[in-house]
């Protein structure tokens, strides 16, 4: 398996690099962005590192996505914000890592990319050629592999359950349990006591 990283620090290349070469990975440099399109045109490559901290850097990460979509690419920044980082994941990454990371998170950031994109695939339970939903289940692919926390909205009785079980079940954490809290029959001055716990004496009586 191959991966690539267009990354402008020298130093952090070269770590990154030799900790994919360790992890078993052909582990190959873009010296350039048209390099890296180059990589993600030719084929033969599972995923892209790329350094996310500038627009044009969003844009690279689009057109990398427009060109091979099946491709795992992963974010790295310094000194991400909220915005840079969502936006990143808009354009098609499937992970983002904040400089700096240890050995084992960009090990598993690796795994992640390289594996098969078609977990949300249609099957049984998603028959569609809806482009709008579509997107959606790419976006689903996508976020499962990472370890970002995710909000989804919509009216009753549109799939918002069913579509956070495929996130889990796509996800790392797909051998734990996946527990659904009805909120909405909640006290609201006891939710936050029954969702996160509360010190024992907090309560009289």
């Amino acid at each position: 398996m191959r991966v690539v990283a267009r990354l402008r620090d020298p130093g952090l290349r070269q770590d990154v690099l030799s900790v994919a070469s360790v992890a078993g990975y052909s582990a190959e440099e873009a010296r350039s962005d048209a390099e890296a399109l180059g990589w993600a045109r030719r084929g033969g490559v599972e995923a892209i590192l790329l350094e996310v901290s500038t627009h044009s850097d969003l844009a690279l990460l689009r057109e990398l996505h427009r060109v091979a979509p099946e491709l795992g690419l992963v974010g790295v920044s310094g000194h991400p914000g909220v915005d840079l980082v969502v936006d990143a994941f808009r354009e098609g990454a499937g992970d983002f890592l904040r400089m700096p990371f240890d050995v084992s998170s960009l090990e598993r950031a690796l795994a992640q990319a390289v594996r098969s994109p078609a977990v949300f695939s249609p099957d049984a339970t998603f028959l569609t050629e809806d482009p709008d939903t579509l997107r959606v289940l790419d976006q689903l692919r996508r976020v499962s592999a990472t370890e970002a926390t995710v909000r989804i909205t919509g009216e009753s009785g549109t799939g918002k359950d069913l579509l956070a079980r495929r996130i889990h079940q796509a996800s790392p954490r797909r051998n734990g349990p996946f527990i659904v809290v009805g909120c909405a029959g909640l006290a609201p001055e006891l939710a936050e006591s029954e969702l996160f716990g509360h010190a024992r004496g907090a309560f009289t009586g």
